[in-house]
């Protein structure tokens, strides 16, 4: 069923009999141990503080008031 949805709304957007471009995807094997140590690399906190883009202000009900990176 959902084949002739498609085909259907295939040939509403781009015109009946038109065929339909392949995707082509190229994939790659990645080694385990540079995906490990990039995943740690970014998951650092310093770099969090880093590449924050502009601050926030929370205020409590005590009046104190922090500054924080969003």
């Amino acid at each position: 069923m959902w084949q002739i949805k498609r085909a259907r709304e295939h040939a509403k957007n781009v015109g009946p009999g038109t065929p339909v471009e392949k995707v082509h995807r190229h994939r790659i094997r990645l080694n385990m141990a540079k995906v490990d140590h990039f995943v740690s690399f970014i998951d650092r906190p310093y770099f969090y503080q880093d590449t924050s883009y502009g601050t926030r202000k929370l205020s409590f009900d005590s009046g104190e008031k922090i500054i924080i990176p969003n």
